[in-house]
């Protein structure tokens, strides 16, 4: 069965299960849906209110890319499964296979494209959260701010995944290329902590 065609109790037990796969990155990847779908709520819901009606057409294109984003991080569950199965294979190869160590780098090298991949999307949906929150409906600023908290951690999730694989690689400066990126793009998950803040701020104010 492939990872997105289970229940959550099914995905769940798959995570807790002795198999590598699914892992971080697709539990990553999945959050990360989440969260877009979280944001995808809360302008729909916003978009008709009256209150924010001086910002229904900015909502209205942030609901739609957010729906493209949730459903770009549900594909990267599966394509995050595909990329790890190389290294399982290149690990179980025979240690005097003169072509181990050149399928296990180019696997390790392969297994970091979902993560990158989820890492933009993710950053993507932490700016798109950012804009929405001080414009949504006062009553869903809460599931604004649970979204971009869990993608700012889905952000930082995808991008272990890549530091375990980009530090196994032999090719230093191939590898190193991969950290460079992945740390520019790790940037963003203050997004994260500051929609939480500003969140926490006005929420507080009403108590």
């Amino acid at each position: 069965m492939k990872q997105t065609d289970m229940t959550c109790a099914q995905f769940s037990a798959a995570l807790a299960s002795p198999s590598p796969s699914p892992g971080g990155g697709g539990a990553a990847a999945l959050c990360g849906s989440f969260a877009a779908g979280l944001g995808r709520m809360v302008a729909a819901l916003s978009q008709n209110k009256k209150a924010c009606a001086e910002h229904k057409e900015e909502i209205e294109g942030i609901s739609k890319r957010l729906e493209e984003l949730r459903v770009e991080l549900i594909e990267l569950v599966s394509a995050d499964e595909e990329g790890f199965a190389p290294v399982t294979a290149a690990w179980a190869m025979d240690k005097a296979d003169p072509l181990r160590e050149q399928a296990v780098e180019y696997a390790l090298y392969g297994a970091c494209a979902a993560p990158i991949n989820m890492m933009e999307a993710l950053c993507e949906v932490l700016d798109l959260l950012a804009r929405l929150t001080p414009v949504c409906s006062p009553l869903l600023i809460s599931d604004a701010g649970s979204g971009a908290t869990l993608c700012a951690g889905a952000l930082r999730a995808a991008a272990l995944n890549i530091y375990v694989n980009a530090g196994l690689m032999k090719q230093r400066e191939r590898a190193q290329e991969l950290l460079e990126k992945t740390d520019a793009l790790l940037e963003s998950a203050t997004l994260g902590d500051d929609t939480f803040r500003f969140v926490r701020q006005k929420l507080s104010s009403t108590e």
